[in-house]
């Protein structure tokens, strides 16, 4: 996330609020990051795209 945030010129909180909204549909809760682990490469993106199917 650090990476990509870097890579566009924005800070990490522009990227891991609206991620965690989309994989969670909470704007709060634990760690980001571990939260990704747990749930997986697959579920991840998958809620991610259905997330950008919706806006």
């Amino acid at each position: 996330m650090k990476s990509a945030a870097a890579n566009l010129g924005v800070k990490v909180g522009a990227i891991v609020h609206p991620t965690r909204l989309a994989v969670t549909g909470s704007n709060v809760g634990p760690s980001l990051y571990h939260l990704l682990e747990v749930l997986g490469k697959d579920k991840v993106l998958a809620r991610i795209d259905r997330a950008l199917t919706r806006f």
